[in-house]
């Protein structure tokens, strides 16, 4: 009696294994980016709903100083506040920077008071930054 076992070779299982490591090596870093990108995003709309926010207190109080950071809404992966040096009685200035517990991220985002926003990428002494 003669019964054959048909199964997959050894060359076939690595041949298999070596296609989905490349596959994972070209798909992580775009879902990676992907989502980098989904955050910023998020952090703009957090902005923005800020920036009414503060519209609406200077509507009551005619001027953006001594707002107080209460009325901020906070973001998940970034902490948004005011800028003290560039924000003054009739124009401010939102900062979203990074969270230290969100360390895959080296950009911040900032938003005018005449809604003009720019991502920025480094620290204060080598800030480069873009219109959004």
């Amino acid at each position: 009696m003669n019964t054959s076992i048909r199964g997959f070779t050894l060359l076939e299982a690595l041949v298999t294994i070596i296609i989905i490591g490349i596959l994972a090596a070209i798909a992580i870093p775009s879902f990676q980016k992907f989502i980098h990108d989904s955050r910023l995003e998020s952090l703009r709309g957090d902005l923005l709903a800020n920036a009414h926010t503060l519209e609406r207190y200077y509507a009551q109080h005619h001027t953006f100083v001594g707002a107080p950071t209460t009325l901020l809404k906070q973001h998940e992966y970034f902490d948004i506040a005011l800028d003290a040096n560039q924000t003054n009685a009739n124009n401010f200035v939102l900062v979203g920077t990074p969270k230290s517990s969100y360390t895959a991220e080296n950009r911040s985002m900032e938003l005018t008071s005449d809604g003009v926003v720019t991502v920025c990428t480094g620290t204060d002494s080598s800030k480069s930054c873009l219109l959004y």
